[in-house]
C-alpha cells in the first residue's frame, strides 16, 4: 500500500482513527475519514455497512476497506455504496483474505476468488480493475494458518519463523517457475484497486 500515490481525500471504510496503515498512504491526517461501527471518537461515520451510507454522492477521491469485506454478508451494499460515494474518477483500494484463518469480528462470512472480485466490481461499473495476490507460496501459508490463532506465543521466534517461511517461498519462486506459479494459486488474499468511471 505505500506504492500508492493518493491524492485528495479518503475514507477508510472499516477503519477507525489513527490507523496504522493510514502513515503508509502519506496523506495529512485530516483528509482521512473513517467508516466503522465504531463508538464515540473511533471512526468520523458511524455506520452499518451492509445498509445505505449517510455519506453525499460523489463526495470522495479515494476509497479504501482493508480486510473488512469478509466481515460483511451483503456486501454488495459496499461495493454500490462505494460506487456512489467516489467521486467520478476515482479510486477504490480493496483488500480482502482468501487462504487465511476465520477470524470473526465479529462474523467471518466469505472467502473472495480472483474471478469473483473482477465480476463484482465490473458488475458495479468501476473500470482499470487490477487485482494482484497477497502471499508468496506454500510456506508463507504453513506460517499463517501456525500464527492465525497465535500459536507462536514469543515476539523473537514468531518473527525469526516468519522470515524462515517466507525466505523458504522467495528461494523457491526464483528457483522454479512451477513454484512461483503454484503460489498465484494459493494467495493468502487478494488486493484490489479499480476507479469509478
Amino acid at each position: 500500500m505505500s506504492l500508492l500515490k493518493l491524492s485528495g481525500n479518503v475514507l477508510d471504510l472499516g477503519g477507525c482513527k489513527h490507523e496504522g496503515y493510514h502513515r503508509l498512504l502519506s496523506l495529512p491526517e485530516d483528509v482521512i475519514k473513517t467508516a466503522n461501527m465504531g463508538g464515540a471518537g473511533t471512526c468520523e461515520f458511524t455506520v452499518d455497512l451492509e445498509k445505505p451510507l449517510d455519506i453525499p454522492s460523489s463526495s470522495y477521491d479515494n476509497i479504501i476497506c482493508l480486510n473488512v469485506l469478509e466481515h460483511i454478508y451483503h456486501f454488495q451494499s459496499v461495493i454500490d455504496e462505494s460506487y456512489r460515494i467516489l467521486k467520478p474518477g476515482g479510486s477504490y483500494i480493496l483488500s480482502v483474505p482468501f487462504l487465511f484463518n476465520i477470524h470473526g469480528s465479529p462474523n467471518d462470512y466469505f472467502r473472495y476468488t480472483k474471478s469473483s472480485l473482477g465480476k463484482m466490481f465490473l458488475d458495479r461499473g468501476f473500470g482499470e480493475i487490477k487485482i494482484q495476490e497477497i502471499g508468496i507460496g506454500f510456506f508463507s501459508l504453513v506460517f499463517q494458518v501456525i500464527d492465525g490463532p497465535g500459536f507462536i506465543r514469543i515476539i523473537w521466534l514468531r518473527t525469526l519463523c516468519k522470515r524462515l517461511f517466507v525466505g523458504i517461498d522467495i528461494l523457491l519462486s526464483k528457483a522454479s517457475r512451477n513454484y512461483a506459479r503454484l503460489s498465484l494459486r494459493i494467495p493468502l488474499g487478494y488486493f484490489v484497486t479499480a476507479k469509478k468511471v
